[in-house]
C-alpha cells in the first residue's frame, strides 16, 4: 500500500472563503442538501462561525425538491432526482456518461489520487476532470 503524504487542513481558509464570497442574505442555490450538510459540519468543527453559517444555510433553495416531490417527473428519470438522472432528461445535450469523472463519487475518488500524487502531469489530469464535472454540475443549475 502507498504511504499518504501528510495533507494540509484547509477547512478554515476553505470556510473564511466561503463567508467572504457569500453575502449574508444571498440566496444560495444547491441540488439536493450535500452543500448545507457540509456547512453543518463546518459549524460544527469552527463554532466561532456557526451564526454566519447557519445564516446561508437559511437562504439555501434545493432545485432538486420539485423532483424528489415528484411535481416534475418523466419515466426516463427512472425514479431518480438526482441531477445527474435529471438533467440528461430535460437537457440531453448535456450528459455525464462520457466524462472521467462522472458522479460524485468518482469526484471524492479523483481528488484523493490528485492530493497523493506528485506527478504534475497527473494532477493536471485529475484537476482537469474535476472541473469539467464541476462545470457540468453548475451549467445545470442554471438549466
Amino acid at each position: 500500500m502507498p504511504e499518504l503524504k501528510s495533507i494540509k487542513d484547509q477547512r478554515i481558509e476553505l470556510l473564511k472563503k466561503l463567508l467572504d464570497a457569500i453575502p449574508e442574505t444571498a440566496c444560495v442555490v444547491a441540488y439536493t442538501n450535500f452543500e448545507e450538510k457540509r456547512l453543518t459540519d463546518l459549524a460544527a468543527w469552527f463554532p466561532e462561525y456557526k451564526d454566519r453559517i447557519n445564516r446561508i444555510i437559511e437562504n439555501i433553495r434545493d432545485l432538486s425538491k420539485p423532483f424528489e416531490n415528484r411535481d416534475v417527473y418523466y419515466w426516463q428519470m427512472k425514479g431518480s432526482f438526482s441531477e445527474k438522472g435529471v438533467l440528461p432528461v430535460l437537457v440531453p445535450e448535456l450528459s455525464y456518461e462520457e466524462m472521467d469523472v462522472s458522479d460524485g463519487g468518482m469526484a471524492m475518488g479523483a481528488y484523493w489520487a490528485m492530493c497523493q500524487t506528485e506527478d504534475q502531469e497527473e494532477v493536471h489530469k485529475i484537476r482537469t476532470a474535476l472541473l469539467e464535472y464541476c462545470k457540468l454540475d453548475t451549467l445545470g443549475l442554471e438549466w
